[in-house]
């Protein structure tokens, strides 16, 4: 019997409790349905090791595999690479009983500063797609259900909680909708996670427009969608706007809530009926998780160094410095060699089961060296005791490894980056080693582009992003040529903040006005000729490899695209063919070129393979703004086979029959790609159909949706000191673990709930507790912020 069979037995309290969560991870067990038990993702499990609920929650989780990041992965272009991960890691989930990964995250890098981009793919929504369709099939292969996330437009951290990413129809379609619709349509995800924001000013998890219209009627999803972890308002709006389950719950009220709706006519029993008889199906569709106990972690480990392999980007490698002689000393630099940053912050935090730091596998390699600190990535501020000497210790090297990038105090979950700056103690540090004129090999981390000091007089970058687990012997394995780098990258690199459309404005406001409508990353840079540090698609080899014999053709809604691979060194190598798209006569404002088509072709020595590419014709629709469609433009088109998207190997032209389009005059002003930066908020007003209400600062009396930042009074100011306090207690407790890696792991924790808890609201925090923040005491702090005093113990003593 079905768990689904069981629906008209219950009572609309009993379905209305199923739709409420119970544990931080699980859905209420109930007469005889078992929990859908979750876990964190998207790239390894967390399993709470207790099943109980704490403020560190993020610590207490159980060993698993910890796979290079999102930001990694999508460095490969490689879609069975993502398959198997996402296969391996349903193994995992199936060995500790979870039904459900919280993965993967495809939202589009819009700004490099964004907390969140480690753990998102790319600027591209036909990468990020078509990647993360493929790791869902690798999920639904081992009957474990992969959860999108965050639908959608949760494009940065600081106003998630309560602001409104303004879009306009066109770029919300083509850019922020296509990966989830790409994703859907091509791997059959059996969840959506809505995200926390407002998208132009509904939160998504009433969004009619994103969850039915969008959602269920033109993706065609039928199954579950799910808040982020307190990311539900209102529990009766949100049923009738396709939002089925709030996690983690704990919120009798919300119950309370639905329970009257459905009594009261509000929202129809057969609303909810369907709601959840999609939980059920859920949980029908992955019983098998609970039942399978095989030891599946032997498995990961050459996945991971494969999947590390093949995410680093070689950027730059002046007179072949790489791959460097074993045979040689080298004097290293750099606290992230010691203690390698090879994941994000935040709730992708992973208790990495089997870590082979770059410690570790300069020893299984022989590698000889020295080794310097250098600069202390815990502080961040230049530390002349650790610097000199490392300095002293370069002056005699041939050739200095220095290992840097991003910190987790500067990248993480919860909080967006300052700046696109790195800490000030490697900044001095490398400036100082640079006047030293040796060879310097940087080795660099990070989930988000960064400036680079000195780029010029460094004389290789090697990007390993966030590597995973095995990150250190990928490095390696890639520093001394046992393998070649193949990545390129799936963001566009700049050389500085400034370079960023609309940089100044970033997080700035409640609005975060997307002005640039379609022109994001490469889109924009490529169209108006702007000169980024690296392109869209950029990376190189230790061989060469060329394309050739271009050949494209119309065949059944699809353009085939044929040409040959040829590895003409003496290497084996993965060559990475991009295709792009342009439409030079469209009639309407269009990117100079869109990426539509891409294939990693492994090469053995002086192979040669020929390779096919389709196009299928719905990855070529716009979204017409005159009937609020999605439309295949008709007349002529330029097929690019490209090395990156600057970089044209050869062209084809082809005709599609299609639609005629008209653009609105509000759109006009796209025509002109290079004045997009002088769009005025009035403009831009115009674009998106409506006015906006200007967001007051700090406006009093706050509400349950004021970040806890504007709490401004004398009381919500001791509020904002006790929330700190939450984190600042994780920081202290981790500082007496006796573990070096552990004691690490549990500070970015500790540093991640401190920064993330001031950038949100008393009802998300209350909401995503699990119960640890009670509804009434929500209240009675809310009541205290105001400075009603008496009023806040009344409701503390019920």
């Amino acid at each position: 019997m079905s768990f689904k069979e069981k629906l008209p037995e219950l009572s609309i309290r009993e379905k209305a409790s199923l739709l409420v969560g119970y544990r931080n991870m699980m859905t209420r067990p109930l007469s005889g349905i078992p929990s859908l038990i979750m876990s964190d993702g998207p790239n390894g499990v967390r399993k709470e090791n207790d099943g109980q609920v704490s403020v560190d929650n993020s610590v207490k989780t159980l060993p698993a595999t910890c796979f290079p990041s999102g930001a990694s992965l999508a460095n490969s272009w490689d879609n069975d690479l993502l398959f198997r991960i996402g296969r391996q890691i349903a193994r995992e989930c199936r060995y500790y009983g979870i039904n459900a990964i919280l993965g993967p995250a495809i939202n589009i890098k819009r700004n490099p500063l964004c907390g969140r981009n480690f753990e998102y793919y790319s600027e591209d929504p036909l990468l990020s797609g078509y990647l993360a369709a493929n790791y869902v099939q690798g999920v639904n292969e081992k009957k474990v259900v992969a959860c999108l996330k965050h639908y959608a437009c949760n494009n940065l951290e600081r106003w998630r909680y309560v602001g409104s990413s303004e879009v306009d129809l066109r770029a919300l379609n083509e850019i922020y909708l296509k990966p989830f619709e790409i994703a859907i349509r091509e791997g059959h995800p059996g969840m959506v996670m809505t995200a926390y924001n407002q998208i132009n000013g509904v939160f998504a998890s009433e969004n009619g427009y994103l969850n039915k219209t969008i959602l269920r009627d033109k993706f065609h999803f039928d199954g579950l969608t799910v808040t982020d972890w307190g990311g539900m308002v209102h529990r009766d709006i949100s049923i009738l706007n396709g939002q089925d389950l709030e996690m983690p719950g704990c919120v009798d009220e919300n119950i309370d809530t639905l329970v009257k709706a459905v009594k009261g006519g509000y929202v129809p029993e057969s609303t909810l009926d369907e709601s959840v008889g999609r939980l059920l199906d859920a949980i029908d569709k992955t019983r098998a998780v609970n039942h399978d106990k095989i030891e599946y972690f032997d498995d990961s480990t050459e996945l991971a160094v494969e999947a590390a392999i093949r995410s680093a980007v070689l950027l730059k490698n002046e007179n072949n410095i790489l791959p460097l002689s074993k045979d040689k000393k080298y004097v290293v630099v750099g606290d992230l060699f010691e203690n390698m940053r090879f994941q994000g912050s935040g709730s992708a935090l992973i208790n990495a089961r089997s870590l082979i730091d770059n410690v570790k596998a300069f020893e299984e390699a022989g590698i000889k060296y020295e080794y310097a600190q250098g600069y202390d990535q815990m502080i961040g501020r230049v530390n002349h005791k650790l610097e000199k000497p490392a300095i002293d210790l370069c002056k005699n090297a041939d050739v200095i490894l220095f290992f840097g990038g991003l910190t987790d105090l500067s990248e993480s979950e919860g909080f967006d980056r300052d700046d696109m700056s790195l800490d000030k103690g490697q900044i001095h540090l490398i400036n100082e080693l640079v006047k030293l004129n040796k060879k310097i090999v940087f080795i660099m981390y990070g989930g988000s582009p960064f400036e680079i000091p000195n780029y010029k007089d460094i004389d290789a970058l090697l990007y390993m992003a966030l590597p995973g687990e095995c990150g250190g012997r990928a490095m390696a394995k890639l520093l001394f040529g046992e393998v070649s780098p193949s990545g390129k990258l799936a963001v566009s690199w700049p050389k500085k903040y400034e370079n960023v459309l609309f940089y100044a404005d970033f997080a700035k406001n409640f609005h975060e006005l997307y002005k640039e409508s379609i022109f994001v990353g490469y889109r924009y840079y490529s169209t108006v000729n702007y000169e980024v540090l690296y392109p869209f698609g950029y990376g190189l080899t230790y061989g060469h490899y060329s394309f050739s014999n271009l050949k494209t053709m119309v065949k059944d809604n699809t353009i085939v695209v044929k040409f040959d691979a040829n590895n003409e060194s003496e290497i084996p190598l993965h060559a990475i063919a991009q295709i792009y798209v342009s439409k030079p006569d469209s009639n309407i404002p269009r990117p100079v070129k869109e990426l539509k088509g891409y294939a990693s072709i492994y090469l053995e020595p002086r192979e040669k393979k020929s390779v096919e590419v389709i196009i299928k014709f719905e990855d070529l629709y716009v979204y017409d703004l005159k009937s609020n469609k999605d439309v295949l433009e008709d007349g002529g088109y330029i097929i690019h086979l490209s090395e990156h998207v600057n970089k044209d190997i050869e062209t084809s032209s082809i005709l599609i029959e299609g639609q005629k389009i008209k653009c609105p005059s509000s759109y006009r002003r796209y025509f002109h790609a290079d004045d997009i930066s002088k769009i005025s908020d009035e403009e831009f007003e115009e674009v998106l159909g409506r006015k906006l209400t200007p967001h007051i600062t700090g406006k009093r009396p706050y509400t349950l949706e004021t970040p806890i930042f504007e709490f401004n009074s004398f009381f919500g100011k001791i509020v904002q000191n006790e929330m700190k306090k939450i984190g600042n207690k994780v920081i202290k407790d981790a500082k007496n673990v006796t573990d070096v890696k552990e004691r690490q792991r549990q500070i970015k924790s500790g540093t991640f709930i401190k920064k993330m808890v001031t950038n949100n609201c008393l009802r998300s925090l209350c909401y995503s507790s699990a119960g640890i923040l009670p509804y009434q005491k929500a209240l009675a702090i809310l009541e205290l912020a105001n400075g009603k005093v008496f009023s806040a113990l009344k409701k503390l003593d019920k």
